[in-house]
């Protein structure tokens, strides 16, 4: 009788394990967490300010790969200007006024297109041509093999590579996403803006989104 206990209490505590990791794994709302990296601003070249940056943020309780979400727009839509955004490490949370102290986080993977797929509804029938063009931000390029070389014909996702380094070129009426493996960067991590030609006005914003291993509120 005690061994099935035991048996039962292992399987019900391995049930509880999977639960939680199925959780983790489909849950991309309440087990992520999502810090806003960029307050989204405007940006007025007649300032005469050429570099924009964010107040440092802590990122020692986040682990895996993290995901950085940028959203530009000009007010001459998608030309006349330039927009880089360059990610900074420093272990001591410099001011602006340190940032020669600031190290670049290294390597990382860029979305910066999207990939249009299409959809039909085929239970409403071909005659009403019921369909949606979803633009996703894939992780990858889609890419078809050629059979007779690669011994099958099944469509698949190449994926991004983490290998981008230096400053991400944001266009103007553009969203950017940038993975990287944020337990290699120092606890305070920082985004710089520069912007250059002849573009008077930006609105800028980014969040960054990861999983965390500390406590579940945070």
């Amino acid at each position: 009788m005690k061994n099935l206990k035991k048996i039962a209490l292992a399987l019900a505590l391995a049930g509880i394990s999977l639960s939680a990791s199925a959780q983790r794994s489909w849950d991309l709302f309440y087990v992520p967490r999502t810090i806003q990296l960029t307050a989204p601003f405007n940006y007025n070249a007649n300032t005469g300010v050429q570099y924009v940056t964010n107040g440092p943020i802590d990122v020692k309780l986040f682990d895996g790969l993290a995901r950085i979400d940028f959203t530009a727009i000009t007010n001459t839509g998608t030309s006349g200007g330039t927009l880089t955004a360059t990610l900074y490490g420093s272990s001591t949370a410099p001011s602006l006024t340190g940032v020669g102290s600031l190290s670049s986080i290294g390597s990382y993977g860029l979305i910066n297109s999207t990939t249009s797929i299409n959809y039909t509804n085929s239970s409403l029938g071909s005659a009403t041509n019921i369909y949606a063009t979803n633009p996703y931000f894939l992780p990858g390029t889609i890419t078809t093999p050629t059979a007779a070389t690669a011994g099958f014909a099944t469509r698949y996702l190449d994926p991004t590579l983490l290998t981008t380094t230096g400053a991400i070129t944001l266009t103007g009426k553009s969203q950017s996403v940038v993975g990287f493996n944020i337990g290699d960067v120092p606890r305070y991590l920082y985004v710089v803006y520069t912007v250059g030609g002849s573009v008077t006005n930006w609105v800028i914003g980014a969040t960054l989104t990861g999983m965390t291993h500390g406590n579940d509120l945070y």
